[in-house]
């Protein structure tokens, strides 16, 4: 997940071979993204790693062979 401003609601990662859930946010969007981001200038650079995510509820991550969370 790339894009703290996204709800993450009601998702079950489950029986991975790598993280379950995974927080990446980079200094700038990743593709396709990237183009329509900043085109409509609706994040800026580092933006993504000051944000709150907005909301992340009733999920679950369990049986993976990586971390159940990772956030980087």
């Amino acid at each position: 997940m790339t894009n703290p401003k996204n709800s993450f609601v009601n998702n079950v990662a489950a029986g991975g071979n790598g993280n379950g859930i995974w927080f990446v946010f980079p200094d700038t969007p990743l593709p396709p993204s990237r183009e329509l981001i900043q085109q409509e200038g609706l994040m800026t650079t580092g933006e993504a790693k000051r944000t709150m995510i907005s909301v992340f509820e009733n999920n679950l991550a369990h049986s993976q062979a990586g971390v159940c969370t990772t956030h980087q």
